[in-house]
């Protein structure tokens, strides 16, 4: 077997560098397009690994998990992160007091060389003010993801809507040149939630069943600048 670290190496001194070799090339043969997502991404794995999680909602239960930043119209993994706990290897200038969502994103757009605009889900510890603030004046990138009502200094108002079928509101914070918008789809137990630094406010057109419906912009670009990353994950 072929090693690209030392042989008796365990764990992330294993994995790491074979993970890097990977990046050095695959890097330079493609660049991202000005929308990218960001997401977890998992690996299957059932055999012996410190940092091995456990997910019975995944297809894969057993698995190692990563976080990926992906090209949304191709699918294509610019930069992969493998998570080994408090030994992830976040890029050196990520401040100790900043959150693990921004250190996550500071880490794989640090290739990026333009701005653009980031889509991503509301993975438990992304969509917070901290780090949209960070990717409007630090890493200069719209960003467009899902919410959780339970995070902080959003509006209240979203924890306790009741929202009939397709309906939909808008919430805008002027100061900071935030919109939040929310749908009820009938098939959904909860609305769906959406921040955004760069929107626009309206509707469109989209089949859903044997009918056409309204559906947010916000929520539908959303829809297809994510499928990069589903493509990447699966």
């Amino acid at each position: 077997m072929i090693h690209v670290c030392e042989p008796r190496e365990e764990g992330k001194a294993k994995i790491e560098p074979f993970i890097k070799a990977l990046l050095k090339n695959f890097q330079p043969a493609f660049y991202p397009f000005q929308t990218t997502s960001v997401d977890e991404m998992v690996i299957g794995w059932k055999g012996r690994f410190l940092h091995k999680q456990y997910n019975a909602m995944k297809r894969r239960k057993h698995n190692i998990k990563t976080f990926g930043i992906c090209d949304s119209t191709t699918g294509y993994i610019y930069n992969l992160l493998v998570y080994f706990g408090k030994d992830t290897s976040y890029i050196p200038e990520s401040d100790e007091d900043s959150s693990q969502a921004v250190k996550v994103f500071k880490t794989l757009m640090e290739p990026l060389r333009h701005s653009g605009h980031i889509f991503t889900d509301r993975y438990y510890y992304y969509t917070s003010v901290p780090l949209i603030t960070y990717h409007l004046s630090s890493a200069r990138h719209y960003y467009t993801g899902t919410l959780n009502v339970n995070k902080s200094f959003f509006p209240p108002q979203l924890k306790t809507l009741r929202l009939k079928h397709l309906e939909e509101q808008y919430f805008y914070h002027e100061e900071r040149d935030i919109l939040c918008v929310t749908r009820k789809d009938k098939k959904a137990k909860k609305p769906c939630i959406m921040v955004a630094t760069n929107f626009r406010v309206g509707s469109t057109e989209i089949r859903e069943g044997c009918r056409q419906v309204s559906n947010p912009v916000m929520i539908q670009d959303y829809t297809n600048y994510t499928n990069g990353s589903d493509r990447a994950t699966r």
